[in-house]
């Protein structure tokens, strides 16, 4: 009663006062409630395929129906109990259902996705063996389970992506643009395991014969002539520091030649032909000889005519052979490489202090493969093989480059000498069963080169002509042979496992010293050499 008193008060002195001052505007709280979507007791899940429906019956009537994206489930309202909702493209949306006193009936959470069952029963006919689930997520298709092989596995991938559809959204309302259409396309997700082994084990074995043989022949002729009237020797006593002649042991005077004796008129002629294919004469057999005539009295014979012969006969044959077996293992779908060689360094440019900066390439003997597993019994594998070797054919030659420094000085720098590379390279795709092998053969190459030099004219004279010619001739033969097998493997159990070390023991001071002997023993794979000498009576290969 008095709160009631009070609030009568307040009320007459707010009328009393209305012409003298403002009106006082009364603040009132207003109650809010939020009902998040999903969030609340109403609220129901609906999973709807693309371009399918589903109907929603419901037990108090409807007055009212929100659709928050119609572009992705659109609603048809047969009766205000029930409703059609139809998938139009992938995504989420949501639906409120209110009734005629604003009371909200249903929050529907749809969820628009593409049916998958058709894609599980081509699963079930075609890969009878597999156990995979195909799962629907936002466009694209999961798939999960196992498979008894990666064959199986991308022949699911394809299947699934044959169901991967493009969707159209329509234009909005309002001020968006009626009648746009946008493409959204999904993807399949792989998670499928593979229950067959997916490690594989390549032993290969790369032989290189190359075969040289060189063969070299030449003549060179060489003559001298003088003609013309003969001038004899100018000779004088030989003086000693007194001024007196002096005597040999004869008593004769001793005569010192001023001049020699020679000849007004003087020819020379020869013969030089090179071996321009190996550039010079490599060696073998050399053979040189000469013919003079001297004349004038004894004691001062001068040479009138000369003539000479030289001659250079080879055959070289060379032979080198290049081994290599590596064994290289990689899972199915990764890439392995091996080389057995080194590195040279090419410089490549300079910094901004000056400094070479040098880029390495490889050389020797190198192997990469891809293996993919395709079943139990077939794997296709991607190999490459190059056997290179460093030549001076083809290489970037020094060269002489003339500069001045800081202080003008001219100075001559020599470039660097780079090396070329000699390639053998072969690259193939195969599918072999595991334990099969395959050659890689026919990789012959054969060069021929032979060079003659000879005096025009006179090289046809039979027989003589010979004399005035020379031959050089090189031929080279290389074959390349790659044999690959592949086999699918399991981690082992490490004691199985030997090194080449094992079983290895230095020798001793004694037996280093006086036998020469570099090791005392050497196990057979499996034994122990701890506590045992040279002459031990055990299975070791004594070196």
């Amino acid at each position: 009663m008095r709160v009631g008193t009070i609030w009568s008060a307040l009320a007459g002195l707010a009328v009393l006062c209305t012409g003298l001052a403002s009106p006082v505007v009364a603040q009132e709280v207003v109650q809010v409630n939020i009902s998040r979507s999903g969030q609340n007791p109403a609220s129901r899940e609906l999973l709807l395929p693309v371009n399918k429906s589903s109907v929603v019956e419901l037990s108090i009537p409807a007055a009212d129906v929100i659709i928050t994206n119609p572009n992705i489930a659109d609603a048809v309202v047969r009766t205000p109990q029930r409703v059609i909702f139809r998938g139009v493209r992938t995504g989420e949306t949501n639906a409120f259902f209110f009734d005629i006193h604003g009371n909200q009936l249903l929050d529907l959470q749809i969820r628009v996705e593409q049916d998958l069952t058709g894609l599980d029963d081509l699963f079930t006919r075609l890969i009878p063996d597999g156990n995979i689930t195909a799962e629907a997520s936002n466009g694209a298709i999961i798939l999960t389970g196992r498979v008894s092989s990666l064959s199986e596995a991308s022949r699911a991938v394809e299947l699934a992506g044959n169901f991967i559809q493009s969707s159209d959204s329509g234009g909005g309302e309002g001020g968006e643009e009626s009648g746009s259409t946008s493409e959204s396309s999904g993807r399949v997700i792989n998670m499928l395991s593979i229950d067959s082994n997916d490690q594989v084990l390549l032993q290969v074995r790369i032989v290189e014969m190359q075969r040289t043989l060189t063969r070299q022949l030449g003549v060179n002729l060489s003559s001298t002539h003088n003609y013309g009237d003969y001038v004899a020797p100018v000779q004088t006593y030989t003086l000693d520091s007194d001024g007196n002649i002096l005597l040999d042991t004869n008593g004769n005077p001793i005569l010192e030649t001023v001049s020699e004796g020679y000849f007004t008129g003087t020819s020379t002629n020869s013969s030089s032909n090179a071996f321009n294919v190996a550039g010079s004469a490599l060696g073998g057999l050399a053979l040189a000889g000469s013919l003079a005539n001297y004349v004038g009295p004894r004691g001062a014979e001068v040479l009138q005519n000369s003539i000479g012969a030289s001659i250079n006969a080879l055959e070289r044959i060379g032979l080198v052979r290049t081994l290599a077996e590596p064994n290289l293992t990689a899972i199915s779908g990764e890439s392995a490489r091996f080389l057995a060689g080194g590195e040279y360094p090419v410089p490549v440019g300079q910094d901004e202090t000056g400094n070479v900066q040098l880029e390495f390439k490889p050389f020797g003997v190198g192997l990469a493969f891809t293996p993919v597993v395709l079943s139990e019994g077939r794997i296709s594998l991607r190999i490459s093989t190059e056997v290179s070797e460093l030549t001076q054919e083809g290489a970037f030659a020094p060269q002489s480059v003339a500069g001045t420094d800081s202080s003008g000085n001219v100075t001559t720098v020599q470039t660097i000498n780079i090396p070329a590379l000699s390639v053998r390279r072969a690259e193939t795709t195969v599918e072999l069963p595991s334990g099969g092998s395959m050659v890689i053969a026919g990789l012959i190459q054969q060069e021929t080169k032979q060079s003659m030099d000879s005096i025009p004219g006179i090289n046809n004279v039979p027989i003589l002509g010979s004399l005035f010619r020379s031959r050089d001739f090189q031929n080279d033969e290389t074959e390349l042979v790659v044999i690959v097998t592949p086999y699918l493997v399991d981690p082992t159990d490490p004691n199985r496992l030997r090194t080449p070390d094992e079983g290895y023991s230095n020798a001793g001071p004694l037996a280093g010293f006086f036998l020469g002997r570099l090791n005392d023993v050497y196990a057979v794979p499996g034994a122990s050499t701890e506590g045992e000498n040279f002459d031990a009576p055990v299975g070791f290969i004594i070196e």
